[in-house]
């Protein structure tokens, strides 16, 4: 008997069901099975916010820079196309900028 896949392995589940079930998390707050959509622009900020990387993605701030939403999307992208990291982008231009421009 073969072994079950692993949900946690995404390499373990086959292509067609790999949009189902990868990046997904079991949410804190609700305890939803899915990723569910949070439709927030903006999210509460530290009481000290000194030490805040503005540009970082420890913690989201703002939504062009690492919303919930993008992050499940980047999972689920890197797995579909089992790469180790993606990146999503609010726009072309920001993609062109991101690629080209030096760092």
């Amino acid at each position: 008997m073969a072994s079950r896949p692993d949900k946690h392995d995404p390499l373990s589940i086959r292509l067609r069901t790999r949009p189902v079930h990868a990046g997904n998390a079991i949410d804190p707050g609700t305890g939803a099975v899915r990723t569910p959509l949070v439709l927030a622009n903006s999210y509460a900020l530290p009481d000290d916010r000194s030490e805040i990387s503005w540009s970082g993605s420890d913690i989201p701030l703002y939504i062009r820079n690492n919303g919930v939403n993008q992050l499940a999307l980047q999972q689920k992208l890197a797995v579909l196309d089992n790469g180790e990291d993606t990146v999503a982008l609010a726009s072309g231009v920001a993609a062109l900028h991101a690629v080209f421009s030096p760092s």
